[in-house]
Order: C-alpha cells, then structure tokens, then sequence
C-alpha cells in the first residue's frame, strides 16, 4: 500500500524537527550537568543561561537556512505528488465513467 502523501510530508517535518530538539535537549543536558558538584553551580548555570539562549536560537536560525530549503523541497515533492495522483484519479474515473467529464 502506497504511503499517502501527507504521511510523508508530516514525517519529514518531525525528523528535522525533532533533530533539532533532541540536539537542544542533549546539550542543555550536558550544560548543565557541568560542575554539578561545585557550590557555585546554580550561580554558574544562571551565569549561562544567555549562552544557551543563544545556542537555542542558532538552532532555531537553522530552519531559516538549509532546513528551510529542505522543508520546502519537502512541500514541493508533496504538490507534484499530489498533482500527479489527482491527474492519474481523473483518467481513471474518466475511463469509468465517461459521462462525468
């Protein structure tokens, strides 16, 4: 059975997303894992925290950059797709039923 094409589209979307978030989660993880038994922690982490703001927003920077392409080609496969199974459902209801076109 064919994979419809909304299924492949979502499926594309949340891989590169969900690339991204585990990236982020993974780093944040071992950021603030650091030094975690020195008395100074909690200050150092609150110290970090516009570091991380900015690696989070390079990450995110990303999906204006070659994610976003990718996310386009994505889209654009899923229209040609489209345009191609509507064509091929009209010939076929054409030659079944001719008398609706």
């Amino acid at each position: 059975m064919p994979e419809h094409l909304a299924d492949q589209l979502a499926r594309t979307l949340v891989d590169l997303y969900g690339d991204l978030q585990t990236r982020l989660a993974t780093d944040l993880a071992r950021r603030l894992a650091a030094g975690m038994d020195r008395p100074d922690w909690a200050d150092n982490k609150l110290a970090a925290t516009e570091t991380v703001r900015r690696w989070a927003q390079t990450l995110l920077d990303r999906l204006d950059g070659p994610l976003a392409d990718r996310v386009a080609q994505a889209v654009i496969l899923a229209y040609q797709r489209g345009g191609h199974d509507a064509l091929a459902e009209l010939a076929r209801v054409q030659d079944t039923h001719p008398d609706w076109l």
